[in-house]
């Protein structure tokens, strides 16, 4: 094994990277696996100190790396979680792990590093634990779809077997009201199966806003008037808007789907003979939309939690729901740009702002 020509051709096709430097950290020798992983020719690195091809924030920084070991003794030298960062000649960063020994030639300390890239390790990683989270999502989802569809699949059971008992007797009203009943329950399905698969493509990633210009204040009005006949025991749905511009250019279908689930919730939510304030505001290059309600409101405790994936407050354990409606409100806002916040008092209600700034005025 002393053979020379053997131990070059070892050096030269080394898959990892291999670098030698002196005492004082400046490179001696590199093999072209180095000059490949960090962008540079071998005579922009020999005779420069190691800390070129180190980020700042790992070992590295005047000659950590080298110090360590000085002082150790130990071969293997890693930075914070495992791995160091090199920095390549276009400035980009990649990950990667370092062993390092020292050896002496011709009365001279010299050190040996050897570097490994991470970054395939690390992308790979990366899919895993995003797969791992789908996975998790999905067998979530399938749990509470188990739970959320009893009620409904119940309730349009019932009504089926109840239309076949009128039927014979040719009461069309009672007929009639029991379809009803049907189309809803069948609504309530059709509404928690989207919400599941929005979940999903926004956990995947696969989701982007078609932004366009339309009329705020006509969608304001026209969910104003659609949600009134789900406004029981007295609630009011009132709706205005202030500005003179009305038109924004959002995606259409999300801000929709955001708007029914936070008047829904509203509704759901609120206390007889209750007002739910819906505020719809465009002034300059900012839109804000307000709704507000005068119902059960929010634990205090629970309030950092309200936007998370199933999560529902404590004072609504026997109200129906997937914990999943606000965890994509606030996904559907921040894909288009926008913010949103709350207020809420227990007992006292619930204020939902949702803001959103443009790169220009708004003219209509």
């Amino acid at each position: 094994m002393n053979n020379p020509d053997l131990l070059t051709a070892v050096f030269k096709h080394a898959i990892d990277g291999i670098v030698v430097i002196d005492e004082q950290g400046m490179i001696r020798i590199v093999n072209p696996a180095v000059c490949n992983l960090f962008g540079y020719r071998p005579d922009e690195l020999i005779g420069q100190n190691i800390s070129l091809l180190m980020a700042a924030t790992a070992f590295g920084q005047q000659n950590d790396c080298l110090h360590h070991h000085q002082h150790t003794g130990v071969p293997a030298i890693t930075g914070k979680d495992g791995e160091l960062n090199g920095r390549k000649k276009d400035g980009s960063f990649f990950p990667f792990r370092l062993t390092v020994s020292g050896f002496v030639d011709d009365g001279q300390t010299f050190y040996a590093g050897i570097l490994h890239d991470l970054s395939m390790q690390r992308q790979i990683e990366s899919s895993l634990s995003l797969e791992k989270k789908l996975n998790q999502v999905k067998t979530r989802l399938v749990s509470i779809a188990s739970h959320e569809f009893r009620s409904p699949l119940s309730r349009i059971q019932l009504s089926a077997s109840l239309v076949e008992r009128y039927y014979e007797r040719l009461d069309k009203e009672r007929i009639m009201g029991h379809l009803r009943k049907i189309k809803i329950a069948v609504e309530d399905m059709t509404d928690i199966l989207n919400d599941f698969l929005s979940i999903e493509r926004i956990e995947a990633g696969n989701m982007q806003p078609d932004n366009r210009p339309f009329d705020l204040a006509a969608l304001a009005d026209e969910l104003a008037e659609q949600m009134r006949p789900l406004a029981t025991s007295g609630l009011q749905i009132i709706h205005k808007h202030t500005g003179t511009c009305k038109i924004i250019p959002l995606d259409r279908t999300l801000l929709r789907h955001c708007l029914v689930n936070l008047l829904s919730n509203a509704l759901k939510y609120s206390k007889e003979n209750g007002i739910v304030e819906f505020v719809t505001a465009i002034s300059a290059a900012k839109c804000t939309i307000i709704i507000k309600d005068q119902g059960i409101g929010i634990p205090e405790n629970d309030q950092p939690r309200l936007f998370n994936a199933f999560f529902r407050a404590g004072n609504t354990a026997d109200i129906q729901g997937t914990g999943l409606g606000l965890n994509i409100v606030k996904n559907y806002i921040s894909l288009m740009g926008g913010n949103i916040t709350f207020k809420s008092q227990e007992h006292k209600g619930t204020s939902f702002t949702l803001t959103f700034n443009f790169d220009r005025q708004l003219v209509s």
